[in-house]
């Protein structure tokens, strides 16, 4: 659904079983807007399910680092920083507490160390939410 920045979404409050995100909510601002309007489409019980990048964790930026920021800063003259921060004003751990914040967990997990629940050493947080 393509729509303006901040546009309430042309559906009905509580008319949505499902919302499905992925990799997408570390690019929205102002974030709790767009959780409110998840919110609001879904019908009670409804879920959101979804992932974003562990962005702002160890690995992740090591990763980035090490890959995509060395070619940017050897062949262009483009500030990569700033283009990652502009792109990206959500980290995971802020993403996550927000969803908190507005819905019910059901379900989090990690990948790809998933046995250790730290956002630094995994790339990706995938998540169910009840409303």
């Amino acid at each position: 659904m393509l729509i303006k920045r901040q546009e309430v979404w042309p559906i009905a409050d509580e008319t949505v079983d499902v919302v499905i995100s992925f990799y997408s909510l570390e690019h929205l601002y102002p974030l709790d807007f767009y959780i409110e309007q998840i919110k609001r489409v879904l019908k009670p019980g409804g879920v959101l399910v979804g992932a974003v990048p562990t962005e702002g964790g160890i690995l992740w930026g090591d990763g980035r680092y090490l890959t995509t920021r060395r070619w940017f800063t050897k062949n262009t003259e483009i500030n990569y920083d700033k283009i990652i921060c502009w792109e990206h004003p959500n980290y995971a751990d802020k993403i996550i507490h927000q969803l908190d914040q507005s819905l019910t967990r059901q379900s989090i997990s990690f990948w790809p160390l998933g046995l250790f629940k730290w956002m630094d050493i995994n790339l990706i947080a995938r998540f169910v939410y009840k409303k």
